[in-house]
């Protein structure tokens, strides 16, 4: 028996592999993976309505009264500030003068989150 040219098989066996990749996508369809999905409705809320989502926490301070815990966002840091004792929520992303205005016995402590012009503190060199 006589067979066929080794070109000649290799594409009927491709021609059969787009066969059953067509069939195969047309039967499959992408879905989201469990996985990623909140399991409950209470993870739904806080996933659709955390306004902290997304953002840098650069660490919280806690006084008696207060608890604040500061993001950086694109418009520089922000407070939200909560009740130490039930932790109830007082303000959310504010910024530092509205945290000023609103909680007077509240003094944060002055830090620069600014970038200087020059990371290094070796001058450069010219010379060469």
């Amino acid at each position: 028996m006589n067979r066929p040219v080794p070109a000649v098989e290799r594409l009927i066996a491709a021609a059969a592999l787009l066969g059953a990749f067509l069939v195969m996508a047309s039967i499959f369809s992408p879905t989201e993976s469990p996985a990623d999905l909140p399991t409950s409705e209470e993870d739904q809320k806080t996933t659709q309505s955390d306004p902290h989502a997304g953002l840098f926490s650069f660490g919280t301070l806690e006084t008696d009264q207060y608890r604040v815990e500061i993001y950086g966002t694109s418009d520089g840091p922000r407070y939200s500030v909560y009740n130490t004792a039930n932790g109830e929520e007082l303000g959310v992303l504010l910024s530092e003068d509205q945290v000023a205005e609103w909680f007077e016995d509240l003094q944060l402590p002055v830090a620069d989150f600014s970038v200087p012009d020059q990371i290094m503190l070796v001058p450069p060199d010219l010379d060469h």
